[in-house]
């Protein structure tokens, strides 16, 4: 088992880390030589699911990783530690990422390890170095968690509002109710709303776009129709936690009563030093998705 990166974008990675922090204590880090997956979930409890699959070129250079298990590193990473580390490296030099294992009270356990080159006041250079203690996942544990369930049959998708809009509102609501309703329409409305007997909220958001979906038609009459899903407050409260990642867009899939989906389109190429940008890489979009679990009213 290797994996070796030089890494070339750590304010891209700190922002990353950043957003999955907001989420919980863990999350699966999956090295493969064709894309970095983080992913985060509760295996046994409902929750927050995400999902974002990054090119690796978007993060790294030099990156090497090969194995045994189909050429696959698959880490469970703690996040504070990853976050530490994530953001020393925003003021390295150079900092270089490898694998390596420590003998600790009889058991032998796996380090991510960070090389850090930081200068020093005098502009001389020290080498400094962040060991994580990591869990190594075969992956016949996590190939049915890779990749985010296609959802069927999505009755309203629109352009949800600036994140960091919407989370002075949400944090407001989560003081007055541990749910709340999500609505939206293929006419450029989407409501938040709370019904207790303590307090009605109502906030409604027009004039949204709608964007097309391939294999979806609305018919003109139902375009006003409401699809909802009523979810934890604290649930979309920790989904706006990525308004670190500087989304371009974040779409809102709705299937009324069924399920809440989030797909949040960001550039991580803008964060690229200049010296390290190659304008000839034609990446693929990079997108964040986030299953939201949905609660009967």
């Amino acid at each position: 088992m290797k994996l070796t990166a030089t890494l070339i974008n750590p304010i891209a990675l700190h922002k990353i880390a950043l957003t999955l922090e907001r989420l919980g204590s863990s999350c699966l880090i999956c090295f493969t030589p064709e894309a970095v997956r983080f992913i985060w979930y509760q295996q046994h409890k409902p929750g927050l699911r995400t999902w974002l699959n990054v090119d690796p070129q978007a993060l790294f250079s030099q990156y090497r990783v090969t194995s045994q298990d189909n050429n696959e590193v698959n880490l469970s990473v703690e996040l504070d530690s990853f976050l530490r580390a994530t953001k020393a490296a925003q003021a390295a030099a150079e900092t270089k990422i490898d694998l390596g294992q420590r003998v600790k009270d009889g058991q032998r356990h796996v380090l991510l390890i960070w090389r850090m080159q930081m200068e020093t006041r005098n502009g001389n250079i020290s080498d400094t170095r962040q060991e994580l203690y990591v869990d190594r996942l075969p992956s016949e544990r996590i190939h049915h968690v890779w990749e985010p369930p296609v959802l069927m049959n999505p009755q309203a998708y629109i352009v949800f509002p600036n994140l960091q809009a919407v989370k002075p509102l949400v944090d407001r609501i989560k003081s007055l109710s541990k749910y709340l309703k999500i609505a939206a329409n293929m006419n450029g409305q989407l409501k938040l709303s709370v019904d207790t007997d303590m307090a009605e909220v109502d906030a409604v958001f027009s004039g949204l776009d709608n964007p097309r979906l391939e294999g979806h038609v609305t018919a003109e009459e139902d375009k006003s129709t409401f699809a909802s899903v009523d979810i934890l407050t604290e649930d979309l409260a920790n989904f706006l936690s990525c308004h670190n990642l500087d989304p371009k867009n974040v779409v809102c899939v709705v299937t009324d009563q069924a399920s809440l989906a989030f797909y949040v389109y960001i550039d991580l190429d803008t964060y690229i030093p200049y010296k390290e940008q190659n304008s000839f890489i034609q990446r693929p979009q990079t997108i964040l998705t986030c299953h939201v679990p949905v609660y009967l009213p």
